[in-house]
């Protein structure tokens, strides 16, 4: 059995039993705290949303903001010391027109869009094209940590930092948020060059509703920080 093929066979196991734990009906809920209750049945949702099989992640399309054909995912490299997935593999067709090639992408550089079941790359096509890449017959090694490095950086330079809560309040321009658990309450004023999208589509910042989920670009450039992206996913598609 090959590497790729026991790499995506992992994926379906970790997966398979994440989804089996989140869905067992013995674990107990606590009848007597009703916000308790439903901040876990919330968490619960959130987390079977983000299962998916293996199967059925191979061969999704990628695009970019601007709803470009980049190309789709070939394959997936799970880090098999906490069975996360850790890269996707990428065949750059469409208008790159990099087909004889394939590209290794950090996941936490693409988010997943529900509504068109695509992923989102948000890196400029000009990167893109000066992105290393290698073989189909000839894989780079996955535990080199100079090449994982070499990737990584290269993508999050672009990417920049990022993290992840819930839309508490949007008023004049500030996004008021927390945690993924409705703790570290915190703000970011966005700027006129902030990227705003809702459900992988252009938005502005009051399309956003309280409880949407939302990813938060920030770049720091010269010790100078600022609002890049705002990606959100509305509460109607957080199955």
């Amino acid at each position: 059995m090959s590497l790729r093929h026991l790499l995506a066979f992992g994926l379906v196991l970790a997966l398979t039993c994440g989804a089996a734990r989140a869905a067992d009906p013995a674990v107990p809920v606590k009848k007597d705290n009703n916000n308790k209750a439903a901040t876990s049945k919330n968490a619960e949702d959130s987390n079977i949303s983000m299962a998916h099989r293996a199967s059925k992640l191979i061969g999704l399309k990628v695009h970019n903001n601007e709803k470009e054909d980049l190309g789709k995912i070939e394959d997936l490299v799970i880090d098999m010391r906490d069975g996360h997935v850790r890269y996707a593999v990428l065949s750059f067709g469409g208008f790159l027109g990099l087909g004889d090639k394939l590209f290794a992408v950090p996941m936490n550089s693409m988010r997943f869009n529900h509504d068109d079941k695509h992923f989102v790359l948000n890196v400029d096509k000009d990167r893109l094209d000066k992105a290393q890449g290698f073989d189909k017959d000839n894989w780079p090694d996955f535990a080199d940590p100079m090449f994982l490095k070499s990737v990584d950086d290269y993508y999050q330079a672009d990417a920049g930092a990022s993290h992840e809560g819930i839309v508490l309040t949007t008023n004049d321009n500030v996004l008021t948020m927390s945690d993924r658990d409705g703790a570290n309450k915190h703000s970011h004023r966005l700027g006129k060059d902030t990227k705003i999208s809702l459900n992988g589509k252009p938005a502005v910042l009051v399309d956003l509703k309280v409880g949407d989920h939302v990813t938060v670009t920030i770049n720091d450039r010269d010790g100078k920080e600022s609002v890049a992206a705002v990606q959100a996913e509305s509460k109607k598609v957080q199955r």
